[in-house]
């Protein structure tokens, strides 16, 4: 425990393949070490083939629990209505709602005082644990800023935003992110969450190391995802051939997942690259390396194979996204270029200066020593989770104060849409609520309110209720879902009627779906 006194209990939920190496697991395990240090007992539910958690996690955890934990976390689940967001529903596979709702139930019945959940998707979590439980939402990528990307890469719509990853995390007790970018994301959307920053600190000591003169060797590291796998095939086709024109004698080594994009794209038959494929040990690897290359053409997020290569004192030339959360510093710290040909010319340029090679590894090793060394990673994680030692939270839901940070989001989204009037779904206390806050924000015009039935009075705060099937057509442009619990079911019951007609929810994190769908494939996201 680091000489601290165990105050409590932690169950730490990670939804992947414990076993498989990633830059995500090794912050999970990071993050897990600060909550040691700040007095805490640790479980970890996590899917895992052999029933251990390998690695450097091994002394971490006291329990691991799997997504088959038995019948009776299994009998203990409730009804997934908290899965029921079509933004959820997104970005959690049924299997995954399951595997989520089995932690969520050895949480709530294992007597924790503190249950911590790995990315945003998981937050729901939250809904089936007690008032008692502190909470802490671990995240990687947000959510919201992968979905961007892969709406920019891929022309998919984006179907998540920052606003709904805000709407997930308002009950968290407390909130990490890796690094700055992530931190400023959070503050400027909400600037009242909780939000830890929480660097990824590397498990070796920060060092410079002697360069060799004659340098030819190249190493890169990585996971295989499809950000990752279309950024390598970007290096290998515009990159990789401009090296090797400019060094004849470079040598490439591929280590880690990424090694079956290699042989896919056909570097097997490429005398000059040795293709490694999972290696138990990478220190060799590194020893050996003279510069490592990290192009990133796509995805945000920390890169934790950059900051480990800086530790080993290895130079590293990467691209602009491989700066992404660090305070790093281009050119003093590393190598950053964008276009194929300037980026060749990087790499060629440090295989061909050994002092500048000297002086990277002298300044990366500094930055790390500074800004993800131990305790600068964990001191604000563990000094907030050493103060609720003791106490327990006390959970006042002030309803309005909600209404208040979230009804300008519905509003910002009915102005982009060029929304005039609306009529609000719900005519109860809910929306008594609802429409000052509405109308002092400046929100469209609210033509009246429509129920689902037939209406117990012709008026409500001055305004006219109907049902919503008496709705006259073109009467507004849309219609907000006025209620904490039932937006799904309103929307669905929107769709039927009004297939053409916008929908915005106020509670639900759900895009505006401005784009028609049917009744059919709202109901699939919902169930």
């Amino acid at each position: 425990m680091d000489g601290q006194a165990c105050w409590g209990r932690a169950l730490l939920f990670y939804p992947w393949l414990i076993e498989a190496e990633c830059g995500a697991r090794l912050v999970f395990f990071e993050y897990a070490r600060a909550l040691r240090q700040a007095g805490l007992r640790l479980d970890c539910f996590a899917p895992s083939r052999s029933g251990e958690v390998p690695g450097r996690g091994d002394q971490l955890f006291d329990r691991l629990f799997t997504p088959s934990a038995g019948p009776r976390q299994q009998r203990l689940l409730a009804s997934p209505e908290t899965f029921k967001n079509p933004a959820c529903c997104a970005l959690v596979s049924p299997e995954q709602q399951q595997m989520a709702l089995t932690a969520a139930a050895v949480g709530a019945s294992g007597g924790y005082d503190v249950v911590a959940v790995s990315y945003t998707r998981y937050a729901p979590i939250r809904t089936y644990l007690p008032d008692s439980v502190r909470t802490i939402l671990f995240t990687y990528d947000l959510d919201s800023v992968v979905a961007v990307q892969e709406e920019r890469l891929l022309g998919t719509r984006a179907a998540f935003e920052l606003a709904d990853e805000v709407d997930l995390m308002q009950d968290f007790d407390l909130i990490t992110t890796v690094g700055p970018d992530d931190a400023s994301r959070l503050a400027s959307a909400a600037p009242y969450l909780p939000v830890v920053e929480a660097p990824y600190c590397p498990s070796i000591e920060p060092r410079a190391r002697p360069q060799r003169a004659d340098a030819d060797r190249l190493l890169i590291v990585s996971a295989s995802a499809p950000f990752l796998d279309l950024s390598f095939a970007w290096f290998c086709e515009r990159v990789w051939p401009l090296i090797r024109e400019r060094r004849p004698d470079v040598k490439l080594t591929v280590a880690g997942r990424i090694s079956e994009t290699a042989r896919a794209l056909g570097l097997g038959a490429d005398v000059a690259v040795d293709i490694k494929g999972l290696v138990d040990d990478l220190e060799p690897l590194y020893d050996a390396a003279d510069v490592f290359i990290a192009p990133y053409l796509y995805g945000d997020g920390v890169k934790t194979k950059v900051i480990e290569s800086l530790a080993r004192g290895l130079p590293v030339a990467t691209t602009p996204l491989g700066l992404s959360n660090l305070r790093i510093v281009a050119g003093e710290h590393l190598l950053v270029e964008t276009e194929a040909e300037a980026y060749a010319a990087a790499v060629a340029g440090l295989l061909a200066s050994q002092p500048l090679r000297e002086r990277l590894s002298r300044a990366g090793a500094g930055y790390l020593r500074r800004a993800h060394g131990a305790s600068a990673c964990r001191e604000a994680l563990v000094r907030r989770v050493r103060a609720w030692a003791g106490e327990r939270p006390v959970r006042v839901r002030d309803v309005a104060a909600l209404l208040r940070r979230l009804v300008p989001r519905t509003i910002a989204r009915c102005s982009a849409a060029g929304v005039r009037r609306v009529a609000i779904f719900g005519a109860g206390s809910h929306s008594a609520l609802l429409l000052p806050l509405w109308r002092g924000l400046g929100g469209p015009t609210v033509a009246g309110f429509v129920v689902s039935g037939t209406p117990q009075e012709a008026m409500s705060l001055d305004l006219p209720v109907c049902s919503l099937a008496a709705l006259e057509p073109g009467a507004v442009d849309a219609i907000v879902l006025s209620s904490e619990t039932y937006e799904v079911e309103m929307a669905a019951a929107c769709r039927a009627i009004w297939p053409d007609l916008p929908c915005y929810g106020i509670w639900s994190p759900t895009p505006p779906l401005s784009t028609p769908r049917s009744k059919s494939s709202w109901v699939a996201c919902a169930v």
